[in-house]
């Protein structure tokens, strides 16, 4: 069935710094184009193109200068995809939420190439590799025992992520062989709670039980209100721990924030 141009909706297409062709296939462009009306501000830049399109737009892919003031002029935006994967102060993020303005990212593609750069940093800082490269290539190596002084394992080690957003839980899994003896994260952006998911359960519910007070209820929450993951967790603490006293927060972590 064809689609009357006039009438697709409107995608500003603005992925400076970036470049079109590393975020769109061929193929992805033209079907972009077919589905709807684009304006390239990558092909053309003129100023004043941005905000002559906003009030039409129904998503836009990039993150130009978008202030509470801009963002009026746009009713009907529904999306912001960022193609950086970061977060600039550039947007008036409390502006989209408050609107309903899903801010989408690509921090979960990014994020698996360095989880595993993280893991290898990690490595080196444990085992003083670089370090005792360097040593050896100026004439300061330490060998045997000598050299592993200040050398400490992974395995069987407490780890803590500062952060754990999309590359801390790319790398939990990574760091899960090691078998760390306690896992901890911090992220200001979270409520106080504990890591647990079906994916690591074996090695993460002995940490979820040394901190299980039985008098406390317990409250099972995921990213958002679509996700199965918090009841699928729920359940198994219900069946398998036994534990009663198990409840699913309706909406997840954005739920959460909001109270």
């Amino acid at each position: 069935m064809s689609i009357d141009p006039d009438t697709r909706p409107l995608v500003i297409l603005s992925p400076a710094p970036q470049r079109r062709d590393r975020i769109f296939t061929a193929e992805a462009l033209a079907r972009l184009h077919e589905r709807y009306r684009v304006v390239d501000l990558e092909k053309d830049a003129a100023p004043g193109r941005l905000d002559a399109a906003l009030p039409e737009s129904m998503a836009i892919v990039g993150q130009p200068d978008l202030p509470a003031e801009r963002l009026a002029r746009a009713p009907g935006l529904r999306a912001l995809l960022n193609v950086e994967g970061n977060f600039f102060p550039n947007v008036d993020y409390d502006t989209c939420y408050r609107r309903g303005i899903a801010v989408l990212g690509c921090g979960p593609a990014y994020s698996q190439a360095v989880a595993e750069y993280a893991v290898g940093l990690a490595i080196d800082l444990a085992r003083g590799i670089s370090r005792e490269d360097r040593a050896f290539r100026e004439g300061r190596e330490r060998w045997v025992s000598a050299g592993n002084l200040d050398a400490i394992l992974l395995r069987g080690s407490a780890m803590g992520f500062l952060g754990f957003g999309n590359i801390g839980r790319a790398l939990l899994p990574l760091v899960l062989p090691y078998a760390p003896s306690a896992i901890r994260a911090y992220d200001p952006w979270l409520p106080d709670s504990v890591l647990l998911n079906e994916d690591e359960w074996n090695a993460l519910i002995p940490d979820f039980l040394n901190q299980w007070e039985p008098d406390k209820r317990i409250v099972v929450y995921c990213g958002g209100g679509g996700c199965q993951a918090s009841k699928a967790v729920a359940a198994r603490l219900r069946t398998e721990l036994q534990l009663e006293n198990v409840h699913v927060l309706k909406g997840g972590l954005k739920a959460w924030r909001s109270e």
